[in-house]
């Protein structure tokens, strides 16, 4: 598999699994849960760094990611309050739906800027990659933000380990329409194979 994913799924997943080991380990409750984000906010600025010693770059999708996590995990520790690392799954969902409904209405699948450098689809296949995920963007925004205010901290836990669960399978699943809208360069799979300039 091309290598940059296995570099976007380090940076939006690894520390991730880490956070809920951490939790695991130190508890849901509010000390653990602060403990937990610092792992977190840590792991995602040293992943980052791995990604970038070894391309001597990092695709725009990760960076994006790390900002949010960083910056919200940060105020989180600092500020020793649980809810800012919570709401910023809303924030961050939100944002990327806003962003692609836009892209939709002008008629452009404005996930390919951020991952060009991983797949090689046709226009047609980027416009629908775009409005798949901004309809998960949608839910993930809208259910975070339930949870988020009917329910307590730990079943929040609980629902953004099922979250993050299905948004990996969702990812996984996408790789069926890369091939299906694959460009003549592409791999079987609709991998790019031939790097982009600035990627």
């Amino acid at each position: 598999m091309h290598k940059n994913i296995w570099i976007n799924w380090l940076v939006e997943f690894g520390p991730i699994v880490l956070f809920f080991v951490s939790l695991s380990l130190f508890g849901d409750n509010h000390k653990g849960f602060i403990s937990s984000t610092a792992i977190f906010t840590a792991t995602t600025l040293l992943a980052l760094i791995c990604a970038y010693v070894r391309d001597k770059r990092i695709a725009l999708f990760p960076i994006i990611t790390g900002i949010f996590i960083i910056l919200f995990g940060v105020l989180t520790v600092f500020c020793n309050e649980p809810t800012i690392f919570i709401i910023k799954d809303s924030i961050y969902n939100g944002f990327f739906a806003v962003l692609l409904f836009v892209g939709i209405i002008k008629g452009k699948g404005l996930l390919k800027p951020l991952f060009a450098s991983l797949f090689d689809m046709s226009d047609e296949g980027w416009r629908i990659l775009s409005f798949r995920w901004m309809m998960m963007f949608i839910v993930l925004t809208l259910s975070n933000e339930i949870v988020r205010t009917l329910y307590s901290q730990q079943v929040w836990v609980m629902y953004k380990f099922f979250a993050t669960l299905i948004t990996i399978i969702f990812g996984c699943y996408q790789i069926f329409l890369a091939r299906k809208h694959r460009n003549a360069s592409a791999s079987p799979w609709g991998m790019r194979i031939v790097n982009v300039q600035g990627r």
